[in-house]
């Protein structure tokens, strides 16, 4: 009897472990913060006819939380820049945008917000590939909120516990009531193009 006892606790043993190995474990949804500096920039690029103008700053913060192996369970994404700190390569030009139009003194950052994916989401980032993808989210510029959606290229760097995001749109000066300077109005684009290419690192 004690040993067929004791082949029932084993058999009951071997079905309880193998139970609890075929049950998948769920990876654990990370956070990432972006920080402030190389090699983050944000591009604005303005093409008119006489003159290409661009913009750029590496001063962008944010946070991002994701699980890389499963981005169908959910992002969540949010980032900020710090208007002022945009240069052009021109001091004259610098002040005119900053004190003329973006009013950097009134509304020192623009902010977008991620609301979702637009379409079906990718399932996962895979090491070193590039993931594109399209998402939707407000975006905030001199104190006006639109939806935009940006075009995205994701890869995820295993080695480092960091994804490299780059993020793509377009804006309308009108849509934001920025005035269009008029000293460059030959010169500067109803439409700019906006370039983001941040690191988005594990905390």
């Amino acid at each position: 009897m004690k040993v067929i006892y004791r082949d029932k606790i084993l058999l009951l043993f071997l079905i309880l472990f193998g139970l609890i190995a075929i049950i998948p474990v769920e990876a654990e949804e990370m956070s990432f913060l972006i920080k402030a500096g190389d090699p983050n920039l944000v591009k604005f690029t303005s093409e008119a006819k006489l003159e290409t103008v661009m913009g750029v700053t590496n001063n962008i913060t944010g946070s991002m939380s994701f699980d890389h192996e499963n981005l169908k369970a959910g992002v969540s994404a949010e980032f900020t820049v710090d208007m002022a700190s945009i240069d052009t390569d021109n001091s004259i030009r610098n002040g005119h945008m900053r004190d003329n139009h973006l009013h950097t003194s009134q509304f020192p950052f623009s902010k977008f917000i991620m609301k979702g994916f637009k379409g079906d989401p990718p399932s996962a980032l895979i090491a070193h590939e590039k993931i594109e993808f399209s998402i939707v989210g407000d975006f905030t510029l001199h104190g006006i909120t639109h939806e935009i959606e940006p075009e995205i290229v994701a890869t995820w760097k295993p080695d480092k516990n960091m994804a490299e995001i780059e993020a793509h749109f377009v804006v309308k000066l009108a849509d934001y009531d920025i005035p269009r300077p008029k000293f460059l109005i030959l010169k500067l684009d109803e439409e700019q193009k906006i370039d983001i290419k941040f690191q988005a690192i594990k905390k």
